[in-house]
């Protein structure tokens, strides 16, 4: 089971992509998470589990600071890859 992930808000600058990572990896996610030029934030997330994905889509929606804010998210069903960890892109 695969997802892909747009958040936006106040989202790039503020230690988003290292916790969304922290994150992925305590619930067994695979995948990535990356900038995007717009200000947002993009992340593909797999899982085996259902219920690890929705916990996972809960989680990133509470920024790491106090000056993180996360305005909205999209989430899309997706064929992802068979990706080993869960990376941070640059």
């Amino acid at each position: 089971m695969g997802i892909t992930i747009n958040v936006f808000g106040h989202v790039q600058g503020v230690g988003f992509r290292w916790h969304t990572q922290q994150i992925a990896t305590k619930l067994d996610i695979k995948g990535f998470v990356e900038n995007e030029p717009d200000g947002s934030v993009y992340i593909e997330a797999s899982s085996t589990s259902n219920e690890q994905l929705q916990q996972f889509i809960n989680a990133i929606q509470q920024g790491p600071a106090p000056e993180s804010r996360v305005d909205n998210i999209q989430v899309k069903q997706a064929n992802l890859p068979m990706y080993q960890d869960f990376t941070i892109k640059h």
